[in-house]
């Protein structure tokens, strides 16, 4: 019999693997910054994501590394069964073992971004940029055809 937390899991892994845009939010010296990403993700729910080394985002996740994200399909109609993740946690740009891990998932995931580097390392050189990975501490769901209308799950890392 499968418990909550594991149809929760399932549900997060569902939710991920039918998205492939989330919503970042980011803060710094009451610098605000929200904005949309691609992304990948790994089988513990770490995010990674590609962009520019000036980007506030960037520049934010340099000073205060706690974020929100949220991951929904903005074709969803009002009043429909609804579904999408919430999840807090710290970003870090990302180096080394975690860099090649992150950027082999990435570019699995985005085939095209091969046209534009050589190796994966290239992610943190090229254009001026950099690979995170946002590690979530908590993660909130809404599955309304799973868990019912309005009901949140929530799965602590």
């Amino acid at each position: 019999m499968i418990n909550e937390k594991q149809e929760i899991i399932k549900s997060v892994e569902s939710i991920l693997s039918k998205n492939k845009l989330m919503s970042l939010s980011t803060s710094s010296n009451n610098l605000l910054c929200i904005c949309t990403l691609f992304f990948a993700y790994d089988k513990d729910f770490n995010l990674y994501f590609w962009s520019e080394k000036t980007t506030i985002h960037s520049l934010n996740i340099q000073k205060n590394k706690k974020v929100a994200v949220s991951i929904a399909d903005s074709s969803q109609s009002f009043g429909s069964i609804l579904e999408g993740l919430k999840i807090y946690g710290k970003a870090e740009l990302i180096e080394n073992k975690d860099l090649l891990k992150g950027g082999a998932l990435y570019i699995k995931r985005f085939s095209k971004v091969k046209a534009w580097i050589a190796k994966v390392s290239d992610l943190n050189s090229k254009f001026n940029s950099r690979m995170d990975k946002v590690k979530p501490k908590k993660i909130i769901v809404l599955d309304e055809k799973k868990f019912g209308k309005e009901e949140y799950k929530e799965l602590m890392k």
